[in-house]
């Protein structure tokens, strides 16, 4: 009888041992599926966020292409909308808000919406938004151009230094620039007029430069673009910083303001500014007031040919995945790297990307 019970008492934890082992492996084996899943879904979220890459840098090619054609007609991008209608995208309004051309479209009738757009800064209680368009990124001062007359204006301003220690400060830039030296173990000759930034954050490295300077010029830098400013998009806030008075770089922001708000105009005189003397002409500005942009005359762009911008996959599964751009108008890559997102995509206007 004691055996036959001790029998049992063993059956009845080995049933109870197996029952546990078996329930752990179900869930590991759970585990592991959902981990699989989920890692399936990032790789395709990914793939559908490079699609975006690849679908601006055919556009771009198909830009050039006409514009080699030397066609009569304005060479234009044409692209098909979230309705499925054939839109042509507008080089003087690529950096204004385009929801319709560019949100939540699906290339090829795929389950994965591409969202294509970036962060304007904003102003006062505006704040960042959430602009579905390209970048142009010539709104900002390439520090990989600009000449020590820019730099010392730029620093003056940022109202953190004297004059002469701007001045210093602008050759302190210049020398990091055009430096040749070659990093220890790497047997590379320098580029002609040396290494250049490879970054705006490589500046803290520049004798001289703290963090307060930086924090308060980094949104007006980039090291990517031809080198000229463009006067079609740069902010006023970064005309200030080179010494241009608020009156005057505000009437030149509510004109660009005024002309994209009222696009499809008939009024010839309207559109964007093709040189200096469109700022008298267009702007309202005084010959005197405009006189202020000759002497930086060198340093002003009028036509876009860079752009910042995120691809925004957002599939129906929740393959959500990102990418931050910036592309030429030769559909070169000049940067790339993948973003982080939060709840930009279906939703729309409100979320999160930043670079990770």
């Amino acid at each position: 009888m004691n055996c036959r019970g001790s029998v049992l008492i063993v059956a009845l934890w080995a049933t109870i041992f197996f029952g546990m082992m078996s329930i752990a492996l179900s869930v590991r084996a759970r585990s592991q599926a959902h981990l699989l899943m989920r890692l399936a879904q990032d790789r395709i979220g990914r793939q559908a966020a490079f699609g975006g890459i690849s679908f601006a840098r055919a556009a771009f090619a198909q830009k050039a292409e006409e514009e080699e054609a030397d066609s009569n007609d304005e060479p234009a991008i044409m692209v098909t909308d979230s309705t499925g209608d054939e839109t042509a995208w507008d080089w003087s309004s690529l950096d204004q808000n385009h929801p319709e051309l560019f949100r939540n479209f699906a290339p090829d009738d795929s389950e994965t919406y591409l969202s294509i757009g970036y962060w304007s800064e904003g102003s006062g209680e505006d704040g960042p938004r959430w602009i579905y368009g390209m970048e142009n990124e010539e709104r900002r001062i390439n520090i990989n151009a600009v000449d020590e007359e820019v730099l010392k204006a730029l620093y003056l301003n940022a109202g953190r230094l004297l004059e002469d220690q701007a001045v210093e400060l602008a050759e302190a830039t210049i020398a990091w620039r055009e430096r040749e030296d070659t990093p220890d173990g790497m047997d590379l000759e320098a580029p002609s007029g040396g290494w250049g930034f490879g970054s705006v954050e490589e500046l803290l490295r520049v004798p001289g430069m703290t963090t307060e300077i930086y924090d308060v010029i980094k949104e007006d830098l980039t090291v990517y673009g031809s080198g000229k400013t463009n006067l079609n998009a740069v902010r006023a806030a970064t005309l200030g910083r080179l010494g241009i008075s608020v009156s005057i770089a505000s009437g030149v922001e509510s004109y660009r303001e005024s002309f994209f708000e009222s696009e499809g105009s008939e009024d010839e005189a309207a559109g964007p500014f093709g040189s200096l003397s469109d700022l008298a002409e267009k702007a309202g500005l005084t010959e005197e007031d405009a006189a202020v942009f000759e002497g930086l005359k060198q340093f002003w762009g009028f036509e876009p040919e860079t752009f910042r911008f995120f691809s925004i996959a957002s599939g129906r599964r929740g393959q959500n995945a990102g990418f931050e751009c910036v592309m030429d108008r030769a559909g070169r890559v000049l940067f790339l790297r993948e973003a982080t997102i939060g709840s930009i995509g279906n939703t729309g206007d409100s979320g999160a990307v930043s670079a990770g």
